[in-house]
């Protein structure tokens, strides 16, 4: 048989098991609240980049339509299409100059056919 631990060594053995069982359950609720909350502050990011995006996408599309329309219910722009075709693509140039955030312009006809083209 082996001896018998003093009653104060029992003691000390139980409350050093006990305080080793809630610092082992305090540390894993902190380390599952802290990745909570950090999945949490994530997911609030990407919705607020998300919103933010398609807020400048939509105000850009926006611009870009009202310009087109202007473009297009002008009634002086109706002589480019009797232009020559080296005079339709100076016309294109300068609308690029003018307006540099698109990446091309056409000067089409009202039959559909290409008239020029900026850059060629």
């Amino acid at each position: 048989m082996s001896p018998k631990r003093p009653v104060e060594v029992r003691l000390a053995i139980a409350a050093l098991t006990f305080l080793l069982a809630v610092v082992a359950v305090l540390g894993t609720w902190q380390v599952l609240a802290a990745r909570s909350s950090q999945r949490a502050e994530i997911e609030a990011g990407e919705v607020s980049a998300a919103h933010l995006a398609s807020s400048a996408l939509a105000s850009a599309l926006a611009s870009r339509l009202d310009l087109l329309s202007n473009l297009a219910d002008n009634v002086s722009l109706s002589s480019i299409f009797k232009a020559k075709a080296a005079e339709q693509a100076k016309i294109a140039l300068t609308l690029h100059l003018i307006y540099p955030g698109f990446a091309s312009f056409d000067v089409i006809d009202a039959n559909g056919r290409l008239g020029a083209r900026w850059p060629a």
